[in-house]
């Protein structure tokens, strides 16, 4: 850093970065798009886990229309689908 830019630092120490690791790297913003990206679908989930609730269809399977149990609701309460409708078929 010539003599100049030195001044410039220490006067505006905003100006001139010279610290490794104060800008996010390519992988850091993939990461933290990927976080994002992924909560969105959660709330999209759950939007229409509400919508369901207020339409009286929540529990109720989208496919076939059975039940969806109360345990299934309870670890996922964004599920839309049975668990037979959701297994892929064993053939």
């Amino acid at each position: 850093m010539d003599i100049e830019l030195a001044d410039q630092a220490a006067t505006d120490p905003e100006r001139v970065d010279d610290h490794p690791g104060t800008t996010p790297d390519v992988e850091d913003l993939q990461s933290s798009q990927a976080t994002i990206d992924q909560v969105d679908r959660l709330l999209d989930e759950v939007e229409v886990a509400l919508s369901r609730i207020d339409d009286g269809t929540y529990g109720t399977c989208s496919s076939c229309g059975s039940s969806i149990d109360d345990h299934v609701l309870a670890t996922t309460p964004t599920a839309q689908r049975c668990p037979a409708c959701t297994t892929p078929d064993a053939d």
